[in-house]
């Protein structure tokens, strides 16, 4: 099973894509949210140093 960071700005679109992956990617397990780069970038180290496994980062940005 894939672990995904979801990271965005906005509570309400996090949540909106934490709900996309419970209920159509069963194969990724949602291991924590950040509301920005920043944030995003410290949980990372916290899941690799504690499990070897990767983490995959989801950043939804509209440009």
């Amino acid at each position: 099973m894939k672990r995904v960071i979801i990271i965005d700005d906005e509570i309400n679109s996090r949540e909106h894509i934490k709900n996309l992956i419970l209920d159509y990617c069963p194969n990724l397990n949602v291991v924590g949210e950040a509301d920005g780069i920043d944030s995003g970038f410290w949980a990372c180290p916290k899941l690799t140093t504690s499990n070897k496994s990767k983490t995959n980062i989801l950043v939804n940005r509209l440009i």
